[in-house]
């Protein structure tokens, strides 16, 4: 049988190279811990050619001395095309109207899916207001988009008068378009929950192009199917 999981290739074919390997370069679709670390006696450095990180095992690599990198900004302006492109594309139903006509739906002369919202005007709420939430902003604002943002910090600095901060249940509040640029840590786990979820307006959508495990799955799926929020577009692994 074919090997088809990254993850037992990388174990299937990696072992010989891990055990002289000083370095490892990785993605972060690889989990990373005691057990990948204990094949590589000689590993010193470990880097992902991404942002996140969440796939190594902080602690085990601290305990061996392995230091762990990644690439900040290097995928900046990607996800933040990707994310205006997900959000045009709920707000247009670009992809039931693309589904629509594919299926024969055009060529039946049957009534076709609705032509979706204007993004002018709407509120878009950041959760996470670093690098590739301010390049989310950057490009909300020609599209007329209201920026609003949560994070760790209220003063974004000059430039961004204009995207006030929010606290966390206010934002929730207010925004039409809920857009998360966080990484995945203990205190952003499940930040999008039944709780959070309960605030949002039933007219609001949620974009995720962070960390699938910001949101609790089971909670966005039940918001979805009563109805208590209108939409996602998930660009993340759970």
């Amino acid at each position: 049988m074919q090997c088809r999981s990254p993850v037992a290739r990388f174990h299937r074919r990696g072992s010989a190279a891990l055990a002289e390997a000083e370095g490892l370069l990785c993605s972060n679709q690889i989990p990373l811990g005691a057990e990948v670390m204990a094949l590589a006696p000689s590993l010193r450095v470990i880097s992902g050619f991404g942002v996140g990180y969440n796939n190594v095992d902080l602690a085990e690599a601290t305990r061996r001395g392995i230091a762990v990198c990644n690439t900040p900004g290097v995928l900046s302006a990607a996800v933040a095309d990707l994310t205006i492109g997900m959000i045009i594309a709920a707000s247009r139903g670009i992809v039931a109207n693309a589904a629509f006509v594919s299926e024969g739906g055009w060529a039946r002369r049957e009534a076709a899916p609705g032509l979706g919202w204007d993004l002018h005007g709407k509120t878009l709420g950041l959760i996470g207001f670093g690098r590739i939430g301010k390049a989310v902003a950057e490009r909300a604002r020609p599209f007329g988009m209201r920026v609003v943002y949560h994070d760790t910090f209220e003063d974004p600095g000059s430039g961004w008068e204009d995207c006030p901060y929010r606290p966390l249940d206010d934002l929730l509040r207010e925004c039409d378009v809920l857009s998360l640029h966080v990484n995945l840590t203990d205190e952003t786990k499940h930040l999008i929950n039944r709780r959070t979820l309960g605030l949002m307006k039933p007219t609001a959508w949620v974009v995720n192009t962070s960390r699938g495990p910001v949101i609790d799955q089971a909670a966005l799926t039940a918001a979805l199917s009563v109805g208590q929020i209108a939409g996602a577009v998930l660009d993340a692994r759970s």
